[in-house]
Order: structure tokens, then sequence, then C-alpha cells
């Protein structure tokens, strides 16, 4: 057998040498293919891209059957062996491996579903009482509910314009309608109140329509005229800048149009304050973007607009109440022309004279300074009503107390001369004003003036035979009596005729302190020089004359436009608009903004 071993490992040589071989045979052919086939340029991109879509499919279906197993716990995972780790491979798990996994997994899903559930706290002891749902109906909201649109309207660019406003109230046509609409209202404490702008629309409307007619003798109307001025401004301006787009052109002409009928609207109203006595005055010129224009209007429009808006104004009515009341409430001193008015032109008949004062009290009832109308009605029937007189000043004592601040301001000495001739009547009289201080019963007082004047009558009863019994027995001493008893009458009757030279002050002592004005707390960030100049325009009924302003000025170191602009500076953020105003005789507070600037 050893003899066979060298044959053996010989012949095991050569086949590893003819496998080798082999081998060598088949590398040097598969080198020939793939060196053939990789020598050509389209055979390797076909290649490379059949490659490209093989390895894409094995990554897709790899992600696609990706197990999605629980969550599992970590707990001494750290501890375990290699070995163990194996083992839990489900290759090489037991049955009961098997069987603590899925207790593993439903132990994972009770808690995830306990997890997610809210909590429900059931309790045998609660009684559920929830009723039936009901649906919710909107009939008792709106009555048309079902048929209503379901669509907002379209935006109407004229809504609140005063053509809209007016149309029906006015039976307005749609010309005057267009016209009314031309330019948006500048709102103001005069035109705010409805019967001034009622007044102020018909007059603008007559207005118009009596330019048109100056116009038609030359053969042209106001809309031509404004817009040949509209294009002469256009040219001025387009020459100006570089650049104008459709928009620009349109947008300027329809300014150009807008400012034009708001002089004629704001001549109007000059012509309706002035014929209702509004001290305050309104700009009411063509502010275009060039003199030259404004020339061109004044020159072609300005003459023809003042003398329609004059041929017109004798066509203005007067001021119903409620409009009066409004005013006089704006207005604090517009009182004293109609006073004025009435005591110049006082009627034969007095009685009739007293009721227009007593009207032009009811017309000033909401304004803060009624009481001084009847102070000063007060004052002007003293010498000819006394008794009318009185009853004027008790009505100013009750719109004093009742004011803000009461004055209390005394008759002066004349006047109680010509009221009182007996001391008796004064004391009365004074009787009478301490109860309406306390009761606060004006109609009480005012019936109580006519006692004060009666005549004043003593019934005397004489027992004749006690006399004569008397003047038996002292006959002697009747005579020396009789002289004594016409001594002291004479001596009485002086006193009781004579009033005493010493002014009488009527006393008026009000149970409430006096209402002081708050002029220290204010809306606005005012000096003290400011403070007390606000505070000379509230004693003076909200009107100073330039006198006086420029007098307080200087006292304090400053000019008097210096001073209001001040003012007006401090209260323009607040107020959007001045407070102090210059007319002609002064200047002038809004009340209506004082009371907003100032806590009562």
């Amino acid at each position: 057998m050893a003899s066979f071993a060298p044959i053996l490992m010989l012949q095991e040589v050569r086949g590893l040498e003819s496998r080798a071989m082999h081998w060598k045979t088949r590398l040097a052919i598969y080198h020939n293919y793939f060196y053939i086939r990789f020598a050509n340029p389209q055979t390797m991109t076909f290649f490379i891209i059949i490659l490209g879509i093989v390895i894409f499919y094995l990554i897709v279906k790899t992600d696609k059957q990706a197990p999605s197993n629980p969550p599992t716990s970590n707990i001494n995972s750290s501890h375990r062996t290699g070995r163990q780790t194996e083992a839990e491979s489900p290759r090489y798990m037991t049955t009961q491996d098997v069987r603590a996994q899925r207790a593993k997994m439903a132990s994972w899903s009770d808690l995830e579903k306990t997890v997610n559930k809210p909590t429900v706290f059931q309790d045998e002891t609660i009684i559920e009482v929830s009723p039936d749902p009901v649906r919710i109906s909107y009939e008792n909201y709106y009555a048309d509910f079902e048929s209503r649109s379901v669509y907002t309207p379209a935006y109407d660019a004229d809504e609140y314009k005063l053509g809209k406003k007016y149309k029906e109230k006015l039976a307005l046509t749609k010309q005057e309608v267009g016209w009314l609409n031309k330019f948006w209202n500048d709102a103001n404490v005069f035109n705010s109140i409805e019967g001034c702008e009622t007044e102020i629309v018909k007059l603008y409307i007559a207005s118009i329509k009596k330019i048109n007619s100056f116009l038609k003798k030359e053969a042209s109307t106001l809309s031509r005229e404004i817009e040949a001025i509209a294009q002469k401004s256009l040219e001025f301006q387009k020459s100006q800048t570089t650049y104008w787009t459709d928009y620009d052109v349109r947008n300027h002409k329809e300014s150009v149009e807008k400012e034009a009928y708001q002089v004629i609207y704001k001549r109007c109203e000059s012509v309706v304050r002035d014929q209702w006595n509004h001290k305050r005055k309104i700009q009411a010129e063509f502010y275009p973007y060039s003199p030259e224009i404004k020339a061109l209007f004044d020159e072609r429009l300005a003459v023809v607009i003042d003398d329609a808006v004059k041929k017109c104004s004798p066509h203005v009515g007067e001021p119903d109440d409620l409009t009066e009341i409004a005013l006089n409430e704006t207005g604090t001193g517009r009182w004293k022309i109609y006073f004025e008015a009435i005591t110049k032109n006082q009627l034969a008949d007095e009685n009739e004279t007293i009721s227009q004062l007593y009207r032009l009290g009811e017309l000033n009832s909401k304004n803060p300074h009624v009481e001084h109308v009847f102070y000063e009605a007060s004052k002007f029937l003293a010498t000819r009503n006394k008794a009318e007189s009185l009853r004027f000043y008790l009505h100013y004592i009750w719109h004093d107390l009742n004011s803000k601040q009461v004055d209390s301001k005394q008759l002066n000495k004349t006047i109680q001369k010509r009221l009182f001739s007996k001391q008796q009547e004064f004391e009365q009289f004074q009787s009478i004003v301490d109860e309406l201080v306390n009761t606060k019963d004006l109609q009480k007082a005012l019936t109580g003036v006519s006692s004060i004047y009666a005549p004043k009558r003593r019934s005397i009863a004489i027992d004749i035979s006690a006399v004569q019994l008397v003047e038996k027995q002292h006959a002697g001493t009747v005579s020396i009596l009789s002289q004594y008893l016409r001594d002291e009458n004479e001596l009485v009757s002086d006193n009781l005729e004579s009033p005493t030279d010493d002014e009488l002050i009527i006393v008026v002592d009000s149970a409430s302190p006096p209402a002081e004005s708050n002029v220290e707390e204010s809306a606005v960030n005012l000096s003290a020089v400011q403070r007390q100049c606000l505070q000379l325009f509230e004693s003076e009924e909200f009107s100073v004359e330039f006198d006086k302003i420029e007098s307080f000025a200087k006292q304090n170191g400053l000019f008097k436009n210096q001073l209001i602009d001040g003012i007006n500076d401090q209260c323009m953020e607040l107020l959007d608009d001045v407070l102090i105003e210059e007319n002609e005789e002064g200047f002038e507070v809004n009340v209506n903004y004082y009371k907003k600037i100032f806590a009562a």
C-alpha cells in the first residue's frame, strides 16, 4: 500500500492541474467576452441602466416587507448574553417563548387603549336628565329668515352723502341729488343741527338753479365752467410732473369739481349762519393747486355764485323751536340779540312783551347760562311791572340753583327801592325765596308773589257803649290821648312809607354747596396760564372781547394770538377741531367742546 501512495499523489496533482487549466481557460473566455461587451459604449450604457433598475426594485421590495414590530421592553436587555439574544430570534423560539411574546403584545395593546381612551367616571347615584336635542330657531330674531338673501348688497359710494339723505325728505329730482352728491359734507357744530342742514340744502339747490339761469345767457352751464377750470388745472399740473396715469387724470378732475361745488355749499351755509344770528364764521374760498386757477375761478364763477346766493337768500325761512333750542345751546350768548330786539321794540301791550321774554327763556332751556336771561328780564321790568319783575327774579334763582356754579346776583339798590316800598314787602319776598330754596317748588313761589302787593285791610269792631262810658269817665284825658295817638300814627306811617337807604340783600341760602367748575381736572394737559384764560371765558359766558384777552395775555407775558393758538394746539388732538374761535367782537369758546375737555 505504501508503494501506491506516490502514484495517488501524482494523480491528484495532475487532477488539480487539469482543473486549474480548465478554470484558466474559462476565465480567458469570460475576459474576452466582457472586454468585447464593455468595449462597446451602447452595450455598457444599456447594462448600467438594467443594473440600476434591478437595484431600485430590490430596495423598494425590501422596504415593503420590513416588519412593524411592537415596542419591546429594554429592561435587563444589557444583561443578556449574545447567545440569549440569538435564542430570542423566531428561528430558535420555543412554544413558551411564543406564548410569552404574544402576552407582551396583548399587554401593550391594552396599554395603548387605556392611554388614548378618556377617563369616564360612572356613578350609579347620578341620574341622567339631559333633554332631547332641540333645533335652534332664528325666527324670533329675523322675521324674514327663510327668505333672506345670502348675498350682501353692492357698495354704494353715495350712501352717506347729502343727496341720499334728503332725496325722499325734500322730494329731490335726480339732478338735484347729483348736485348734493358731488362732495362729502364737512360736519361742524352748526350744520350738524338737522334744521340748519335742511335749510342750507334748500338754499344750495336754489342757488345752483339760479347760477345755471345766469350762465344760460352766455350759452354755458355750471358743469361746463367747472369742467373747463378742471382742464386748466390739469394742464398746469401735468407741466409740473412727468408721468400721469388715467387714474390720476380722473382723480384730479373729480377733486376740482368737488372743491367747486363745496364752495357753493359753504357760501350758502354762511348766509344761513348770518340770518340765524350764529356768530362763528367759516371759510368759503376756492383752494386749488395753483394761484392761477384760483384767479380763474374767482374771475369766472365767484361773482356769479355770490349773486345767485344773494338773490336766493330772502327765501331762507326762520328756524323752528327745536332748531332755536339747539342753536342757543351751542351759542350761549345768542339770546342777547333777541333780548335787545324785544326791549327796543317793546309793544304797546305790556303783556305781549312779557310773553316774548318768557318765550325767550323757554328757547334757551338747554343753554347752560339760561339764568342770565331771566335776570336781565327782571331788571328790565322793575320799572314797568313789579310783580312780573319779581317772578322773573324767582326764575333766575331757580335756574341758578340748578346750574354748575351758583352766582346769586343781587338786584341793585335803585331797583330794590322801586320794587319794595315797605320793609314788610321785602321780608315777605325773602320768605318766598327761602321756601323756594328749600322746596325747589317754583310754581308755588310764583303764586306767592301776588300776595306781596295785595292791599292789606283790617276790620275793627267798635263797642259804642263802652266808648261812651269811657268818655264820661275820662272826659279830661280824651283830648290829650287823641293828640298822642295822632302823633304816633304819623310816626309809624313815615317809617313804613319811606324805604331804608341801605341796600337790601336777598339771601339765597342753598342747602347744597354751590357747584364749582372743575377746571383743574381736564382731559388735556394745559398750563396754569391757559387754565386761567379758560376760567376767564367761563366767567364771561364763553365770549370775551379782544381787549380783555389782549390785557390778560400781556399780564402773563404773552401775545394774544400766541395764547389762543397754544390752547387750540393742546386741544386739537382730543377734539380734532379748534376750541376757541374768533368772531367780530372777540373770541368765543365752543361750549360742547369745553364740556368734553373739563369734567363736570
